[in-house]
């Protein structure tokens, strides 16, 4: 299964993600613009989005994603530089560490494909 992800945030970071995945089944669309972003997310079906932790507005930008676009949410951070206590209370599906491997990202990213269609099935 393919699966379709949108990352938001700083070239280094994107970047980073997009080659940990490069030789995976995720295509990944870097964007550095939140407002392309946005409405990339809303005129094409993605699997998820990747929020880098450093942008402005970050809360508002993922409720965004989230209520208006319908997508699950995930914040790329860096541990060491990482206000945690914001972080806990935003409407998200998740955190992924700016380090981690492909591996420790396609788990993630399977974890949430399964959460969503058990989401998807219930509601039906």
């Amino acid at each position: 299964m393919e699966f379709k992800v949108l990352a938001l945030g700083r070239k280094s970071v994107t970047r980073r993600v997009s080659d940990a995945l490069a030789d995976s089944n995720v295509s990944i669309t870097v964007q550095s613009n939140y407002s392309d972003a946005i409405r990339l997310l809303q005129k094409e079906r993605f699997d998820l989005s990747l929020v880098d932790s450093h942008l402005d507005n970050l809360q508002s930008t993922c409720d965004r994603i989230t209520w208006q676009c319908r997508v699950p949410v995930v914040v790329i951070v860096n541990g060491k530089e990482t206000d945690w206590s914001i972080l806990k209370t935003m409407d998200i599906d998740g955190f992924i560490p700016v380090e981690a491997g492909n591996a420790e990202i396609l788990a993630y990213f399977n974890s949430i494909a399964r959460r969503q269609s058990r989401g998807s099935s219930s509601a039906s």
